[in-house]
């Protein structure tokens, strides 16, 4: 079974370009005026991520779709949908649920101390409501809320429901996928909704991942090495050709639409082309789903410490970026090891049957939520690594 370990890599680098683009929030103001931007820490080694930084969302969906298709689209794969709905269930909601609740304390101490949330406005019952059933970005709401990031993964749950349909109409379609994502791309482009951008750069990634696994079987390792390095630089070129034609408002469309599938389908070439990345680099890809939602938490506890402290000015020194990442990290390693794993266990013992549906073995996919938020991967069938 094809291990990602490199696709898993590259969420880490977007769980980490998230991060960055969210520090501003430190500021007060936000500094969101690119006028001001050297102000932020490591500006001139750190700018792709602190600039660029949210295409990795869009990142995420791609990913998904990838390993999505890894993992469901096989001939040796048994589909059932209630199994696929509790692990997807099991795998998302136990952290988004008690994260929302940390956020809510949070913005109720914020309110009694500063008079003011931090970050994110709108966190009413009505609101909160929302956010119980992972539809803070169907439509539905005034604004973000709460624990704002997890709005991504808010509108790929829609992405998973087409792709249950889509695997139970017509598995391991290319032509379907491309008509799939094709669909919600332009429906982006004359809507700007975000729902159908979301499933449509999906299934992007659901159809590269199908192409280069039939690429796999027909190509030795060696020509699937150098396909992977070219992809990724020929995403490159790309980006660099359209910033040096002057065009940096289309940039970020070319970035997420034409640059992140070219280059992610290098990665599964690199998957399938190399050993596996050093287990001892596992964890990386397996907390970005904790990174994507702790993050915000612990910037918003930051923030009130700072300005309770009047330290305002430490925003902009590199240890404060450090000790930002760090915490992140501190906390969402035995987040994922103590509560995300252990809850999927819990759930997954009480909702499926003592013989659920045959899934893949898949150690090292992922993304989900993905990350955001990201999407599959199975040390065995009863343990998600990020699934």
């Amino acid at each position: 079974m094809l291990r990602l370990t490199h696709v898993d890599l590259a969420r880490g680098l977007a769980a980490l370009a998230v991060m960055l683009v969210h520090y501003r929030w430190l500021f007060d103001p936000p500094l969101w005026n690119p006028a001001y931007a050297d102000r932020l820490p490591l500006y001139p080694l750190l700018w792709p991520f602190y600039d660029y930084g949210g295409a990795a969302v869009q990142a995420f969906w791609v990913l998904s779709g990838v390993v999505f298709a890894v993992t469901y689209c096989r001939a040796d794969v048994s589909f059932g949908l209630r199994d696929f709905a509790v692990r997807r269930f099991s795998r998302l909601y136990p952290l988004h649920f008690a994260t929302l609740l940390l956020v809510a304390a949070i913005q109720a101490l914020s309110l009694a101390v500063f008079g003011a949330p931090q970050v994110y406005g709108n966190n009413d019952a009505y609101h909160f409501v929302l956010q119980l059933f992972f539809a803070s970005s169907w439509g539905f709401q005034v604004g973000d809320s709460f624990n704002g990031p997890i709005w991504s993964v808010s509108v790929e749950i829609i992405a998973y429901a087409m792709f249950a349909a889509y695997v139970l109409v017509a598995p391991r379609s290319i032509a379907a996928a491309l008509a799939v994502a094709c669909l919600g791309i332009v429906c982006w482009l004359l809507s700007d909704n975000v729902i159908v951008y979301c499933f449509g750069l999906f299934f992007l990634g659901v159809a590269a991942s199908l192409a280069v696994t039939r690429l796999a079987g027909r190509l030795s390792k060696r020509s699937l090495l150098s396909l992977g390095l070219a992809l990724p630089s020929l995403g490159v070129i790309v980006a660099v050709a359209v910033a040096g034609a002057g065009q940096i408002d289309r940039l970020p469309t070319v970035l997420t639409l034409v640059c992140l599938p070219i280059a992610i389908g290098g990665l599964v070439c690199l998957d399938h082309a190399l050993p596996p990345v050093p287990a001892a680099l596992g964890w990386i890809g397996a907390i970005t789903y904790a990174t994507y939602l702790t993050h915000m938490p612990i910037l918003m506890v930051m923030k009130m410490v700072i300005a309770a402290l009047g330290w305002q000015d430490v925003v902009s020194q590199p240890v404060t970026l450090a000790i930002f990442l760090g915490t992140v990290i501190a906390v969402s390693i035995p987040v994922y090891r103590h509560f995300e794993l252990p809850a999927q266990r819990w759930l997954r013992d009480r909702l499926l049957s003592p013989k659920p549906a045959s899934v893949p073995v898949a150690p090292g996919a992922s993304p989900e939520d993905g990350d955001p938020l990201g999407a599959e991967g199975l040390r065995n069938t009863d343990d998600l690594k990020h699934a």
